[in-house]
C-alpha cells in the first residue's frame, strides 16, 4: 500500500519546503512589486545549491507570463499545499526520476498553453538535476490533483490565497 504523501507544509520532507516556500515567496513579491531575490538566492545558497535558484527564477518568469496567469499560490504561512504547488512538486520529481518524458506534455496541457510547456521542460529539468544531484529528492507526487471547489474561484481571479 502507498504512503499518503503530506498535504501540509510542516509535514513536508526539506525538499519539497524548499521549493514550495521559494515558489510562494517569489509569486508574493510577483504580485505585490516587492523584491526577495538577494533573500531567495542565499537561501538557496544556505542549501549548497546556489546554482538553483537563478533556474527557479526563470521558471517562475515563465510560468508568470502564461496568458492565464498565476493561479492558486498560497501564501507564505498557508499550511495547505494547493494544487497548484502540488503540480510543480510533481514536474520537478518527474524530472529527478527520470521518467519517461514523452508522458510530459499531456501532464503540462492540463496546467499551460502548448508553446509554454517546450519552454519550460528545459530549466525543470535543469533545476531538478541540481537538487537531485545536492541529495535534494522531492517526494514522488502524483501527476495531477484536481482543483478543489474553493480553489476554482480563487484560480480565476490569478491572486495569492489562503484558506
Amino acid at each position: 500500500m502507498k504512503q499518503k504523501l503530506p498535504d501540509l507544509f510542516n509535514d513536508l520532507k526539506f525538499a519539497d519546503k524548499l521549493v514550495v516556500w521559494s515558489v510562494r515567496v517569489w509569486v508574493r513579491d510577483f504580485v505585490s512589486g516587492g523584491n526577495s531575490h538577494a533573500v531567495l538566492s542565499e537561501c538557496f545558497k544556505l542549501a549548497r545549491i546556489p546554482m538553483a535558484y537563478p533556474i527557479l527564477d526563470s521558471i517562475m518568469t515563465i510560468y508568470a507570463s502564461l496568458d492565464c496567469g498565476i493561479k492558486n499560490i498560497r501564501c507564505v504561512r498557508c499550511q495547505q499545499l494547493s494544487s497548484e504547488e502540488t503540480r510543480f512538486l510533481s514536474l520537478i520529481s518527474i524530472f529527478q526520476e527520470n521518467r519517461k518524458m514523452d508522458n510530459i506534455g499531456p501532464y503540462l496541457r492540463l496546467w499551460m498553453p502548448n508553446t509554454v510547456c517546450r519552454v519550460i521542460q528545459q530549466p525543470c529539468e535543469e533545476f531538478a538535476i541540481i537538487l537531485k544531484r545536492a541529495g535534494l529528492i522531492l517526494s514522488g507526487r502524483p501527476y495531477f490533483r484536481p482543483l478543489e471547489k474553493n480553489e476554482e474561484s480563487y484560480a480565476r481571479k490569478n491572486d495569492i490565497y489562503h484558506k
